[in-house]
């Protein structure tokens, strides 16, 4: 045989093996590429829900930070609804909506005022337009999360009520999403039975009663004797998970607090003053009520220390105003600790001393927010073992001292005999405490301080701050 021919034969061969090895060597790459191309799904998916993991932690920080609620009402909260849903027939997204919803169905509230979540009294009415606006800012902030199961509309409509009177969108009946239909009996119940700064807890049958009456008007029917009949169930559940490890989407991360040197600091361009207590009624006492305002500025006038101005003023008060207790409580001039210098009336002796922190029960909110409040259960602002004491009161009324842009503390009376204050009466009492602060404002820092406490060295621990079924 030709060698030319020969040579040119094998070439064609070692080309044909080589062309089949790099055949085969593309068809498997070929293969792991689309092997690797089918898990992109779900490698993708994982991705999304790693992704929604962390958002659902991180608005839960800032849920925390803002309206403090607990791990313990989230947890229960979860197993109620995830319960109920189950038993209706809910898909398996509209579970996990609940689980999530659970958690951040007050997100909106961060766009609230502090003043508004903490205030421990009814709502007025331009203060409750500004609390329902939370169900949309919350539905707002989520509807930018792409999650993958309907938690917008529970965050939406959990305030919306069976007979259409609900907000924000007045849904009635079944045009209120199941979901959130569950959420809105189940975190009711939950909710009350917790202290909040506006009321006291419900026990377990007052909680069940309160449902039983909402159920056609502001509950869906099916809903609450679903919860109901299962409750028991849903408990012993609660019971069982008391030691299992914390679920994810239930846990409730602390929020780091300011250092003490970190409170210290000032904006850069100072603080603002705080404007003086404004007049939007006109005063109109009675002789009697002048005489009575006359006798107690003069009272104070005379005196010249702290405590013993805080004496004359609560003495006098009697005449001016109806109560059963006072409570006069000043800021201590080397720590700024807020404490109750003099009280006259029942319990007086178990309120003298008290330290209130800031945002502490009503008088701890009007210490914090330099506002006055009135009218609301005295329980909310009494020391526990005096509160069990006192039983039967109705009301209370506490007024900031003010003096310009200072503030020396709060001035709190409370009533057994009187239901509510009047609008005359509060002004009465306003106009006493601006002669007190008045009184204050030219007495001796230290005077007269001695018997209340012993004003050692400044205390530097950082104190807890307290901050509410919200209103």
């Amino acid at each position: 045989m030709d060698t030319g021919l020969i040579v040119c034969v094998g070439a064609w061969g070692l080309l044909a093996v080589a062309s089949a090895a790099l055949i085969i060597h593309y068809a498997l790459a070929n293969r792991r590429l689309r092997a690797a191309l089918a898990l992109l799904p779900n490698i993708s998916q994982q991705v999304r829900d790693q992704a929604q993991r962390e958002t659902i932690a991180a608005l839960a920080v800032a849920i925390n930070a803002k309206d403090q609620i607990t791990h313990d009402h989230v947890r229960r909260v979860q197993t109620y609804a995830t319960g109920v849903a189950r038993l209706l027939g809910c898909s398996a997204a509209e579970i996990e909506a609940l689980k999530v919803g659970a958690l951040l169905h007050d997100l909106g509230k961060i766009a609230v005022p502090d003043h508004i979540l903490t205030k421990p009294g009814k709502l007025t009415a331009a203060e409750f337009e500004q609390m329902k606006a939370h169900t949309i800012v919350g539905a707002q902030i989520l509807g930018r999360v792409q999650f993958s199961y309907p938690v917008v509309a529970v965050v939406r409509h959990h305030h919306e009520r069976w007979d259409g009177r609900g907000y924000p969108d007045g849904l009635a009946g079944e045009a209120i999403p199941l979901p959130a239909r569950i959420l809105a009996v189940v975190d009711c119940f939950d909710a009350v039975r917790e202290d909040r700064q506006y009321r006291k807890g419900l026990t377990r049958a007052q909680a069940i009663e309160l449902i039983r009456q909402g159920r056609g008007s502001q509950f869906d029917p099916r809903v609450v004797d679903t919860f109901l009949t299962n409750l028991p169930v849903f408990e012993a559940e609660i019971e069982q998970q008391r030691d299992l490890p914390e679920d994810n989407l239930a846990v409730m991360a602390p929020v780091e607090r300011l250092t003490e040197a970190a409170r210290r600091v000032e904006p850069a361009a100072g603080l603002a003053e705080t404007a003086a207590l404004a007049v939007n009624t006109q005063l109109n006492p009675s002789v009697a009520e002048l005489a009575a305002l006359y006798d107690l500025a003069q009272a104070v006038r005379r005196e010249h220390s702290r405590e013993l101005i805080a004496a004359a003023f609560t003495d006098k008060l009697q005449a001016l105003l109806p109560h059963d207790l006072c409570a006069v409580t000043l800021a201590m001039p080397l720590t700024g600790e807020k404490v109750v210098v003099h009280a006259r009336g029942a319990a007086a002796n178990q309120m003298l001393g008290r330290r209130i922190t800031p945002g502490e029960g009503v008088t701890g909110w009007v210490l914090a927010n330099r506002r006055p409040l009135a009218n609301t259960d005295p329980r909310l602002d009494l020391p526990p073992p005096v509160a069990g004491e006192l039983t039967g009161w109705q009301t209370l009324a506490v007024y900031p001292i003010l003096q310009g842009a200072e503030m020396y503390g709060a001035v709190s009376v409370y009533a057994k005999r009187v239901e509510q204050y009047t609008p005359a009466q509060q002004l009465l009492l306003r106009e006493a405490v601006l002669l007190l602060g008045a009184a204050l404002a030219t007495a001796p820092a230290f005077g007269g301080l001695g018997s209340v406490l012993d004003l050692g060295a400044p205390d530097v621990a950082d104190p807890p701050l307290e901050s509410d079924l919200a209103h």
